[in-house]
């Protein structure tokens, strides 16, 4: 997540470290843009490596 809360990227609220995994899968990232992204859920860091071909290059920045 690039914000600290759930309030401004999807129909949650509140602050990320607040929410466990199951209740972020739930979430919708989409409808608050447009329509017809409604539905789209919360990208995930597991399902974006998953998708990685074996010798794509990277970079993973974890701001603490």
């Amino acid at each position: 997540m690039h914000d600290e809360t759930m309030d401004r990227t999807a129909d949650g609220f509140g602050k990320v470290l607040g929410l466990n995994s199951h209740n972020i899968n739930r979430l919708d990232a989409g409808g608050w843009f447009d329509e017809i992204f409604e539905g789209e859920r919360v990208p995930r860091q597991d399902d974006y490596l998953t998708q990685l071909s074996a010798d794509a290059g990277f970079n993973l920045e974890i701001n603490g």
